[in-house]
């Protein structure tokens, strides 16, 4: 399409003996060829800007290019089941018009025996996530009724698994507070002490009520001034002002420096009950999911815990909630993390949005329906 554009460059850079950068003064009102020249610039480039923003011709990448690669996956995984699988689908799935099998009523991809174990290795992954949660996992998008199964058996034959995973104990209460309406409206925070690796020593943890997605930030202290830093460099430039903000009465939350930064950006503190981590149970479980993961991720590949930190993180995001049924990632960004490169069918990447506006209007009904399930 731009093959002249590009012959045309091309030709008219073999001209020139020598290149050099000049630099000129710009945007003025002169006639001579650099002050004409500059003014062109300036012209064409008001216009170009014009265009685009009286108009919603923003193109995004065909959400049909990514669902026709994705296909092309479901195509090569489905080739390797046997004679009687393909029987067995015929009579209780659906061929689609590529090709893949799916059951229709469930809106599943058929995933055949061979790729039932090495699925659900991949889903155990460095995080070494449980049974359940593989099998919560896999069968979003996939079907095959020893999934479940094989997810028990990978977990209990998994040594680093036996070696960390704890006993079955009392579960921590989620604490008494108002549900909130949106993400990032209420936040729980609270720091845990790691051992100390490159001058980093602490984590803080900031755990969303609604949305239940997790920020960690690795300091090398746990002061007032570090947690008010990290709050205006970090988390409140990203996902917005809270509301709300929960958090235990240590020095670290109750320095002048913190209530001069929520005062001045309009945020109510509220704190825990002392020796009662039951009022703080929401941030309490996360940091032993997250101390947990760290620990399991750091065993299996020798990495240190700020190495490791990213891909606790993303098994936590990515990873359903087991009341609600939805990963932190799709209660915040509207559709499932793209983990798997093969989303389920009639799933969001299947809406073949080419304008800006179309996706905008699609992404704002899923997050509706997802927030009415929260």
């Amino acid at each position: 399409m731009h093959g002249e554009l590009v012959h045309n460059l091309v030709t008219a850079l073999q001209y020139p003996k020598k290149l050099a950068i000049v630099k000129c003064s710009a945007h003025r009102k002169v006639t001579d060829k650099i002050g004409q020249g500059n003014a062109l610039v300036d012209r064409v480039a008001h216009e170009t800007a014009m265009q685009l923003s009286t108009t919603s011709m923003y193109v995004v990448k065909s959400q049909a290019e990514r669902w026709h690669n994705a296909k092309q996956d479901i195509l090569d995984i489905q080739k390797s089941a046997s004679v009687k699988e393909r029987e067995q689908w015929s009579e209780e799935g659906e061929l689609d018009d590529e090709g893949c099998w799916r059951n229709k009523q469930m809106d599943k991809w058929k995933l055949p025996i061979a790729f039932v174990q090495p699925m659900v290795q991949m889903a155990h992954g460095l995080a070494h996530v449980g049974a359940s949660t593989i099998t919560k996992l896999l069968t979003q998008v996939w079907e095959h009724p020893e999934i479940s199964n094989t997810a028990k058996r990978v977990v209990q034959s998994c040594l680093i698994c036996l070696q960390y995973n704890p006993g079955k104990g009392t579960r921590t209460p989620a604490g008494g507070f108002a549900t909130p309406t949106a993400p990032f409206e209420v936040l729980q925070m609270d720091y845990i002490q790691l051992e100390r690796c490159n001058n980093l020593k602490y984590v803080l943890v900031v755990v969303c009520a609604f949305s239940k997605w997790i920020e960690a930030y690795p300091t090398k202290d746990n002061n007032a001034i570090t947690t008010a830093k990290v709050l205006l460099k970090e988390f409140f430039p990203r996902f917005g002002v809270c509301r709300l903000l929960w958090n235990d009465n240590g020095p670290h939350f109750v320095g002048e420096v913190i209530k001069y930064v929520l005062k001045g950006l309009g945020i109510k503190q509220k704190f825990h009950a002392v020796f009662h981590p039951q009022s703080a149970g929401l941030v309490e479980r996360y940091n032993a999911t997250l101390k947990l993961k760290l620990a399991k991720i750091q065993a299996s590949k020798s990495l240190t815990w700020p190495d490791a930190l990213p891909l606790a993180l993303l098994s936590i995001r990515s990873v359903p909630h087991s009341r609600i049924g939805l990963s932190p990632y799709e209660v915040v960004f509207g559709r499932p993390m793209n983990i798997w490169g093969v989303p389920k069918p009639n799933s969001v990447y299947d809406v073949p949005c080419v304008l800006m506006n179309d996706y905008l209007a699609q992404l704002t009904d899923n997050l509706v329906s997802i927030h009415q399930q929260v």
